[in-house]
């Protein structure tokens, strides 16, 4: 009888850490799914602007971003290194550092000359997708620490708390 209570608690935690991705790692090449988008704006945002993020929604998830981000390229290497690619710019290439701890995804460096340190969370992860997202108090708190002067330039009309709260974006990445 204590063998099998013992084995049902190891299976359990097996399964446990495998659905939350814990066990899966991300390495390799990957493709963003545009047509995957799902963006869920905070209980405050302003209903004028509600408008214009939806179209923005809109196009991102259009054929002619769907064939842009089709060129494009994720490349996360053993090592900690991570690529990003684009098919018909192959020098403009851009190199960053890349870490996966548990169920978050570390991306830090600089693209085009901005620096960058952001977390994601890997939501799902099987050996040819990876959904990752983050909430929108998530993304307030890393930019409130990483790039504070933005938090200067928002107009104090807005209640950045009250427009991230309960906001969400994810995304899938496709193996390539």
């Amino acid at each position: 009888m204590k063998r099998v209570i013992i084995s049902s608690v190891f299976i359990a935690i097996v399964m446990l850490l495998t659905s939350c991705g814990g066990a899966a790692s991300i390495e390799g090449t990957w493709k963003v799914d545009p047509s995957s988008l799902d963006l869920v704006l905070g209980d405050g945002f302003p209903e004028e602007m509600k408008q214009s993020v939806e179209a923005a929604k809109a196009e991102a998830k259009s054929d002619k971003a769907s064939n842009e981000m089709d060129k494009i390229t994720l490349e996360l290497n053993e090592g900690g290194v991570a690529m990003l690619k684009h098919a018909d710019h192959a020098e403009d290439t851009q190199e960053f550092k890349w870490e996966q701890k548990g169920d978050v995804l570390n991306l830090n460096g600089e693209i085009d000359g901005e620096k960058f340190n952001a977390n994601l969370d890997i939501m799902s992860a099987s050996a040819d997708e990876v959904t990752i997202g983050l909430t929108g108090e998530s993304l307030l708190e890393q930019v409130k620490k990483e790039r504070p002067e933005m938090m200067e330039q928002i107009p104090p009309m807005f209640d950045v708390e009250k427009m991230v709260k309960g906001a969400k974006v994810s995304i899938k990445m496709k193996k390539a």
